[in-house]
């Protein structure tokens, strides 16, 4: 399987290959679309999980219930091959201060079993104090950087140049790095995975995900 060239809107290449044919393809997402539908499916798959992913007022609500632990996630139907840069616009519909809830977007190594693989996360929690949290795993989880922080609109964003991975937030004062990964170093292909979970004490937490954008990357479809 070889990569056509093609370099779409933020300089990252829509052209994808998949059995040996193009197939042209933005992973950029606004979210927009009926109300109550599911992400794109061309590029997201299904949302699995006991929470909800629905399209509401061109933007994707997340939520989760209370009562018990819940959560709802999804992954790009694409890899990320190489160097790559991607971010997205969250909102804070509902997020109670006194339980533990988190919202994160991923990026996992290898096929989409978050579970077993290395990976990389900047969340976004309740859990003690509301704060960004920037976290690997490599068979063991690694925090990275746990700044408190109680804006309840933004933006997270990874990225990986070579073997460097870095996370960033932005609450209005610009993009603001939670430092390089002392632990991931992984250079293969990457499915992203955007995940809304809570925990103890099992609030109900609604979050609002927009302006999901590849800055750069290669992507491979399939």
């Amino acid at each position: 399987m070889t990569l056509a060239s093609g370099v779409g809107l933020n300089g990252a290449d829509m052209t994808p290959v998949f059995d040996e044919l193009n197939y042209p393809f933005d992973p950029d997402d606004t979210f927009s679309g009926t109300d109550t539908y599911p992400p794109d499916p061309t590029k997201w798959t299904t949302p699995d999980g006991s929470g909800a992913a629905q399209i509401q007022s061109n933007k994707l609500r997340m939520s989760v219930g209370s009562g018990s632990t819940q959560s709802v996630a999804f992954y790009s139907q694409y890899k990320l091959q190489g160097d790559f840069d991607v971010q997205l616009d969250y909102d804070i519909i509902l997020g109670p201060d006194t339980d533990h809830w988190w919202f994160s977007l991923n990026a996992n190594t290898d096929e989409p079993n978050w579970a077993n693989k290395n990976r990389a996360l900047i969340y976004r929690e309740r859990g003690g104090a509301q704060k960004f949290e920037w976290q690997t795993y490599d068979g063991s989880f690694h925090t990275e950087a746990s700044p408190t922080n109680s804006a309840t609109s933004g933006k997270m964003r990874l990225t990986r140049v070579g073997s460097t991975w870095t996370a960033y937030y932005d609450v209005g004062g610009g993009w603001v790095s939670l430092g390089a990964s002392a632990f991931i170093n992984k250079t293969g292909p990457v499915f992203l995975r955007i995940r809304l979970e809570n925990g103890t004490g099992n609030p109900a937490v609604t979050m609002d995900v927009d302006n999901f954008i590849v800055n750069s990357g290669t992507v491979i479809w399939g």
